[in-house]
């Protein structure tokens, strides 16, 4: 019994078990984000580049959520992490259907960031 047990916490409930109802399927988080601006790079006058993007953060779930910091990462060609920070969203908490927004803008980006990803901090 305990190895049943043991298997189903580390692979996860079968399809026919979901299927019929007995265990509830893993679905898809209740934040979502989509990019409401693409990420951006320019040369501004000083010679230093611009980097900017805006994203949204939607609750799609049926009760109100917090919203967590959001870790912004950016990797080079080869997926390698090159420069991170963390930010915040404009609401700390949504309620079913609300949004949030971040708008970021920096200059102290790498020349060779290219990939832009947002995680939750947890």
């Amino acid at each position: 019994m305990g190895a049943l047990g043991g298997g189903l916490w580390y692979f996860g409930a079968p399809s026919w078990a979901v299927n019929l109802g007995f265990v509830a399927e893993e679905g898809d988080p209740d934040l979502l984000f989509y990019l409401s601006k693409p990420a951006e790079r320019r040369k501004l006058p000083t010679g230093e580049e611009y980097f900017a993007f805006g994203a949204r953060i939607v609750n799609s779930g049926k009760e109100v959520l917090p919203v967590p910091p959001v870790l912004v990462q950016l990797r080079d060609q080869q997926n390698r992490l090159v420069f991170s920070w963390t930010t915040k969203a404009d609401r700390n908490s949504l309620k079913p259907g609300e949004e949030a927004s971040i708008n970021e803008s920096r200059i102290d980006i790498p020349k060779n960031a290219e990939n832009l990803s947002l995680t939750f901090v947890q």
